[in-house]
């Protein structure tokens, strides 16, 4: 098993302030300085370039609605350097028996490119509560008889549940097989009615983030437990928002957080057993 860390890109939009925002170029060398093997963010020329240059791999996204619109955004993932690409699907309104059509053609056309797809869960689409996300995983299995692929953040899935930490584990682990299937994951810390934490207060780490990376490493034990998982790599993402989004005005910087979330999450993959 191997544990290899990524982080999207739009951690580090407007750091270290709107006003003084980084080039992209000094972005990228922030993310190689730090150790990241990799990018994830809705690909272009410019990006892949950089990727390339600093020698990080990428992950792209997209963000598709009509099954019209799945090679052309496909194809300019791929041939911006992806080879596996982040997929958050349709809207709040998508029924789970209208996305499983969509999400299988979708994996059809990334086929024929070469490419692996994943279904992020993910506010405002078809995976935004559990009870979508499992009927839409149980009525692939049944069309297809395979595991659906995610790329979990649990953080929408919380939030919306409005869960408390000693609900976690029971409410969002309650599908073992879809967590083991996936080897993608965005651990943003998240509480019952925030889907973003900040990390640090004073330089320590906050105590609603230290319950938030109990969860994390039982995510990594689950992941650990299943045997297919022996030869496969375990992708994770220290994903933090930036201020105007996720993070609140009061919060820390989010790009130093990222990377003593980093920090810690190596820790606790290293302590799962």
């Amino acid at each position: 098993m191997k544990f290899v860390q990524f982080v999207g890109l739009w951690t580090l939009a407007h750091h270290p302030s709107r006003a003084q925002e980084w080039s992209l170029s000094r972005k990228f060398s922030a993310l190689k300085t730090a150790g990241f093997s990799g990018v994830c963010a809705r690909l272009d020329a410019a990006i892949a370039s950089l990727a390339q240059l600093h020698e990080l791999s990428v992950i792209g996204m997209v963000f598709p609605d009509d099954p019209a619109e799945f090679p052309q955004l496909l194809r300019t993932q791929k041939e911006f350097g992806a080879s596996h690409v982040t997929v958050q699907l349709g809207s709040h309104d998508t029924t789970p028996a209208e996305a499983v059509k969509r999400w299988i053609k979708l994996e059809r056309e990334a086929e024929k490119l070469g490419l692996s797809v994943s279904l992020e869960t993910h506010r405002d689409s078809v995976t935004e509560t559990p009870e979508k996300l499992f009927e839409l995983a149980d009525r692939y299995q049944k069309l297809t008889d395979k595991r659906l692929n995610l790329s979990w953040d649990f953080s929408h899935l919380g939030v919306v549940k409005h869960l408390h930490t000693g609900q976690y584990v029971e409410r969002l682990l309650a599908r073992p097989d879809l967590v083991q299937q996936a080897d993608h994951f965005l651990f943003r810390p998240f509480s019952s009615h925030h889907a973003q934490l900040p990390v640090t207060h004073k330089g320590e780490l906050t105590p609603e983030v230290r319950d938030y990376l109990d969860f994390a490493q039982e995510v990594m034990h689950l992941w650990k437990a299943a045997p297919e998982n022996n030869d496969r790599a375990f992708f994770a993402c220290p994903s933090l928002g930036p201020k105007g989004g996720y993070a609140l005005s009061n919060f820390p910087p989010v790009w130093p957080d990222a990377l003593v979330l980093s920090e810690e999450l190596q820790k606790r993959w290293q302590k799962a057993r």
